[in-house]
This record gives structure tokens, sequence and C-alpha cells, in this order.
């Protein structure tokens, strides 16, 4: 038996409100990578070095103090802004992708939950949004039931549709080999 990842995604619909919170917390996640993307360049220039996920996190704390809207998001869905960015860092250093470029405010965008929302049959709590509007839960229609472990959690919009992807550990069986 080996474990597996295995996603799920689901439309939801936010009230208005909710939509709001959501659009800021995507739009706070476009951000803080295009700041990081930023500070990167510029330290690159100076000492030939990049900045890593240690570093990239002391940075979010210190554009905490100098943006405050940046405290509307949940501190761990910043601090996976900074574990993909290092991720798509690594790529870059290892020549399998291109350099990280600038998110440009467009019809769509993404934040990433790691811990701290819960799932009920027809909804969803994602921090911070949720709490912010006094505990409303997010409307979610469910078309197939979650198996596994849930591990984390990602919102999008895709030009005006909501969605929310649960990754979730499965185990499955080792296949068996060919002969």
């Amino acid at each position: 038996i080996m474990k597996t990842l295995r996603g799920y995604k689901y439309r939801i619909y936010p009230t208005a409100e909710q939509e709001q919170h959501l659009r800021q917390q995507i739009g706070n996640a476009r951000f803080l990578w295009n700041r990081l993307l930023g500070a990167n360049e510029k330290y690159y220039k100076e000492s030939y070095k990049f900045l890593w996920y240690n570093e990239a996190n002391t940075k979010i704390n210190e554009l905490k103090k100098e943006y405050e809207f940046l405290k509307l998001s949940s501190s761990q869905s910043l601090q996976q802004v900074a574990v993909h960015f290092d991720s798509a860092l690594t790529a870059y250093c290892e020549k399998r992708s291109e350099f990280p470029v600038l998110k440009h405010r467009r019809l769509g965008g993404s934040f990433s939950v790691p811990q701290h929302f819960k799932i009920k049959k027809r909804s969803v709590f994602i921090p911070k949004s949720s709490a912010t509007l006094k505990g409303r839960w997010v409307r979610m229609v469910k078309h197939r039931p979650l198996q596994g472990a849930i591990k984390s959690m990602t919102v999008s919009l895709d030009v005006d549709q909501w969605f929310v992807s649960i990754l979730c550990e499965v185990e499955e069986k080792d296949p068996k080999p060919s002969t």
C-alpha cells in the first residue's frame, strides 16, 4: 500500500460580501508574490544570491508592518505564497523552468490555505474570510465525496466562477508489475 495525493475541485458560491474578502486574499497573494520577486531581483543584483524561503518569511513580517491590508489574509496563506515562490525559484535554478514573473491583475487568481479550514456537506469555512464575516460559511456544491486525509485547500477565481480545490492523501494498493 502506498500513499498518494488526490485533488477534488468543487464550485463555491460566495455572497457579495464573502466574494469581496476572497478577492482581497487573492490580491494579497498576488501583491506578496510580486514583492518577493522584486526583492529577489534587487538582492541578486547586489549579491548574486537569491532570497530563499526563510528570508522570504522575514520579508513577509516586514511587509505586514508596512502594508496593513496584508493582515486581512491568514498568515498561513501568505506563507504559502513564499513556499510557492521558493518552488518556482528552485525550478529555475535547476533549469526546469523560466525565472518567476510578475503576477498581473486579471480575471482570476488563487490563494492556498494549508490549515484551519473546515468542510461540511454543503459549505466550507475559509480562515479570515469566513471569520471576518462572523463565522459565515461559503456555500459549496460537492458532486463527489472526499476520500482520504485532507491536507490543504486552494480557493480560485476563474473569470466569474469560484472554486475550491481540496488536496487529500489516500492509500492505494501498489500496482502489480506487468510481466
